[in-house]
């Protein structure tokens, strides 16, 4: 999101100093940055997002101190190679940067994505479900939690039938379920070296929960 909001902020700059060359210079400007490659700032943003999420899932120090930074670089240097084709490179080196360096890029991130949303599928089946046998998640709701399908289906349905409050609300009900589920995920993994701060932790998710659910009108059963 973060790339997405400066690649619209940085394009209307770029359509703004366009306009002034005439339709065939706005024309091609739009071509280039709207529609050949919308995606390339959010790819940068997202190296550095990558680096973060595997230092914060990772007991490894090493990987704790250096993926951010390496990320961050990596970021840097796409971002360089991404201007310096155009810049430097002629139509050529474009076009040879695009097909051999940001494609395989998009490719691999979209996938690291794909992978990663199916391992937080994984964690939230695994450490939810002792909530689900508690009553504090319907079943319904435990399985749709599970998936990127689900969760967008049932945030669509707090959109269309009642509202954006709603669809808020159960944006971060997902949100706080999942959060719930990588922190017992990185307990038992043994992340956290005092006890009492982790259980102090996962009480407040859970009546974080709680409350999102009464919002949502979802009153959970009396714990078994």
């Amino acid at each position: 999101m973060v790339g997405l909001g400066f690649a619209m902020t940085e394009n209307i700059a770029y359509y703004g100093r366009a306009v002034q060359g005439g339709v065939g210079s706005l024309t091609f400007i739009f071509v280039l940055r709207g529609m050949v490659a919308p995606f390339s700032h959010p790819l940068f943003t997202s190296m550095t997002g990558i680096g973060l999420g595997w230092s914060r899932q990772s007991d490894n120090g090493f990987i704790k101190v250096t993926m951010p930074a390496l990320g961050f670089m990596l970021a840097i240097i796409l971002h360089a190679t991404w201007n310096g084709s155009a810049t430097y490179g002629g139509g050529a080196g474009f076009i040879a940067a695009y097909f051999l360096i940001m494609g395989p890029a998009f490719i691999i991130t979209l996938m690291t994505i794909f992978f990663s949303l199916r391992r937080e599928g994984q964690i939230v089946r695994r450490f939810l479900y002792v909530d689900c046998e508690r009553g504090l998640l319907e079943p319904k709701e435990y399985e749709k939690l599970c998936t990127i399908r689900g969760r967008m289906g049932m945030s669509w349905t707090a959109l269309t039938t009642r509202g954006f409050s709603m669809w808020r609300a159960r944006m971060r009900c997902n949100q706080i379920a999942s959060e719930l589920a990588f922190h017992r995920s990185r307990v038992t993994r043994g992340f956290g070296r005092n006890p009492q701060t982790a259980q102090a932790r996962e009480a407040e998710y859970l009546q974080m929960l709680q409350a999102l659910q009464q919002q949502l009108g979802s009153v959970p059963r009396p714990p078994r």
